[in-house]
């Protein structure tokens, strides 16, 4: 096995990552059980005659369980154990990419519920 996907998937089921449910926008997949990390930082966008601190809401996902996320497929994120009913639905926003090594995606996400 490739060393990095080794040590990404442990990541992946590591503290710090949680449960999630994965559904295509378009419909065209069921519903797929997924591992994500959620990762909120802020960064400084260029607006005017300075930059301005915005904050990024992103959730990382492994290619190996998301071939190819698109802007509009929706992740429902619940914790380290499972998802229930109820817990926090995301939409992605742009278009998601991809890591050096072409193993995890960065998708950067709006809450809709």
């Amino acid at each position: 096995m490739d060393p990095f996907a080794a040590a990404l998937d442990a990541l992946f089921i590591a503290p710090g990552s949680v449960a999630a449910v994965y559904a295509s926008g378009d419909g065209s997949a069921p519903p797929t059980g997924v591992r994500t990390i959620r990762d909120q930082r802020t960064e400084e966008m260029p607006i005017g005659s300075g930059p301005v601190p915005t904050n990024l809401n992103l959730l990382l996902l492994r290619r190996s369980e998301v071939a190819v996320p698109a802007a509009g497929d929706r992740l429902q994120v619940g914790n380290f154990v499972g998802v229930a009913p109820g817990d926090p639905l995301f939409e992605i926003m742009g278009e998601p990419w991809l890591d050096t090594e072409g193993l995890t995606w960065s998708c950067e996400m709006r809450p809709i519920s």
